[in-house]
């Protein structure tokens, strides 16, 4: 037996679809749960994920996907998120993030990352910053080791276990491609709203599954995949958030570095389906029609 949740919309609470707007999968998770588990680690040739229906408020998710108890255990040993396997890009991209909210970030800043992986962006921060104070949550175990080098705090699995001081809230909540893979999605933003100071920032950088990529690679498109129960678009973010009592500060677009020969065996993988373990070359700044915003908490 699967024990996979049903969801509801999780930006406006409906189960109402757009006639004719999804997105189906060659091999439907819902109905393989073994499959499922195999293929949850990095992007399938197989093309298997949970069909995504758009809802008729415009957000796309998944109607079926796994439990939390499932998610946990999937996630919870799973190798560091660098897909390329090269640090430099790697490195590259994240001071890319870091620029657009470097001068958000209050010198002394109480911040939460969340899903903070090995804690290279928090790194990039301190190396600019080195009095911020971290709070992380990461739910892979593996990496708790990593991330007590950028923090004396405890290191949570859950925002839920995050205790909510008034008087101590956060000055900020970061989440780099996060928000796209939290099943629980809106628990977990009113859980961000109160503990942020008002007027405390949220950022986070998200896939647009209205991109031209996105378009022209159809359910090819990486991001469609069994890690992520949601996609957003600017408008559907913005929905969302502002039903959640945050303000926009701004969207943009974003780019990623990749190596060369990475880039070229990706395509082979994904396009043309031929495995293979291709690598390094020259860093390229790719925008891959992601997005990254930043919001602010106006919840009294």
């Amino acid at each position: 037996m699967n024990n996979y949740i049903s969801r509801v919309c999780p930006s406006c609470g409906s189960t109402l679809d757009l006639e004719n707007d999804y997105v189906k999968p060659k091999f439907d998770a819902s109905e393989n749960y073994e499959l499922a588990k195999k293929r949850f680690v990095g992007f399938s040739e197989e093309n298997v994920f949970f069909r995504y229906s758009r809802c008729k408020c415009g957000f796309l998710y998944t109607k079926k996907y796994f439990s939390l108890d499932q998610l946990g255990e999937l996630y919870g040993s799973m190798p560091d998120n660098v897909h390329s396997g090269d640090y430099k890009s790697e490195k590259r991209t994240k001071l890319h993030y870091l620029n657009f909210i470097l001068d958000h970030i209050p010198y002394n800043a109480r911040i939460i990352e969340i899903g903070a992986d090995n804690g290279a962006f928090a790194e990039e921060i301190l190396e600019k910053k080195p009095n911020i104070d971290f709070t992380f949550v990461e739910p892979n175990i593996e990496m708790h080791n990593k991330l007590k080098n950028f923090t004396k705090n405890k290191i949570h699995t859950d925002i839920s276990t995050i205790k909510d001081n008034e008087n101590n809230k956060f000055d900020f909540v970061i989440g780099i491609h996060v928000f796209d893979h939290i099943v629980n999605i809106s628990e977990v933003m009113k859980k961000i709203s109160t503990v942020l100071k008002k007027d405390g920032k949220l950022f986070g950088v998200v896939h647009d599954e209205s991109s031209i990529l996105a378009s022209i690679l159809g359910r090819r498109w990486p991001a469609f995949c069994l890690q992520h129960p949601q996609l957003y678009n600017h408008k559907s973010i913005n929905d969302f958030l502002e039903s959640n009592n945050f303000k926009k500060v701004f969207i943009r677009p974003t780019k990623n570095f990749f190596p060369l020969f990475y880039l070229f065996g990706h395509a082979l993988r994904v396009i043309l389906k031929k495995k293979n373990n291709l690598k390094g070359g020259w860093q390229l700044p790719l925008n891959l029609g992601n997005f990254c915003f930043l919001y602010k908490n106006i919840r009294n």
